[in-house]
């Protein structure tokens, strides 16, 4: 259980250090790749934590990582939200796959946070992406 923790724990700091340099690299006007790395940082970062904070350590369980880990995966679904505005094609496919992703790993941090109706809420969304999506790639399949 001790490699457990320590290895999430490395992982971790590994990650906020990929955060830290990617953020610095990243202004408003920088790339939509820089954007994409950040939001998949983000996202993995979120899950790791979460990992972490189901792990009890000495019988106690890390709280703060569960608030983390969910700051985290809003600003990584904020940051999809905004790159699916601006790109189209299969760059499109592949970001809205990765908000889904996300969202389907904020719903486990919500559970884990015991709320549930937010939990569903971003399933749901997730779930609408998914639809939307097959039904737009059934529809261009038919008119080909």
């Amino acid at each position: 259980m001790y490699r457990d923790q320590h290895l999430f724990s490395k992982g971790s700091e590994q990650l906020t250090q990929a955060h830290d340099l990617t953020q610095e690299l990243i202004r408003v006007e920088d790339s939509l790749g820089q954007q994409d790395r950040l939001g998949v940082i983000l996202t993995t970062h979120g899950e790791i934590l979460n990992r972490r904070g189901q792990i009890k350590i000495s019988g106690h369980n890390i709280p703060g990582d569960s608030r983390t880990t969910l700051d985290k995966q809003q600003r990584a679904v904020r940051i999809f939200r905004q790159l699916e505005q601006t790109t189209s094609g299969p760059l499109r496919d592949l970001t809205l796959r990765k908000l889904m992703e996300t969202l389907i790993s904020m719903a486990d941090t919500l559970e884990t946070l015991e709320l549930y109706e937010e939990s569903q809420a971003a399933i749901q969304v997730a779930q609408g992406i998914g639809i939307r999506e097959t039904t737009q790639a059934v529809e261009e399949f038919l008119c080909l």
